[in-house]
């Protein structure tokens, strides 16, 4: 698994909001089961749904099945010397 945070360069200010966004990446070849995301967030308080309270600032959230992630693939050829006079500029 995988896992980035970010506030999208936001100036954070007193009384202001922060909306972070939390990518999660199976990386693996299988299924990933009973995912659970924990999150640590200081000098706040939290503000919306979804999340539950551990306390002190610690807050976790179920993300159940992380299904394996698709990876790209690579071809390398080397082009030919040989190739059709149409072909070559």
């Amino acid at each position: 698994m995988a896992i980035s945070k970010t506030d999208c360069g936001i100036t954070a200010v007193a009384g202001g909001n922060i909306t972070y966004t939390i990518v999660y990446t199976n990386l693996g070849s299988q299924d990933a089961l009973n995912v659970r995301i924990t999150e640590t967030i200081r000098h706040t308080s939290y503000v919306g749904y979804g999340w539950n309270g551990y306390g002190g600032g610690q807050y976790w959230r179920n993300v159940g099945t992380v299904l394996a992630a698709r990876r790209p693939y690579t071809i390398v050829v080397n082009v030919s010397t040989a190739l059709p006079a149409a072909w070559k500029a």
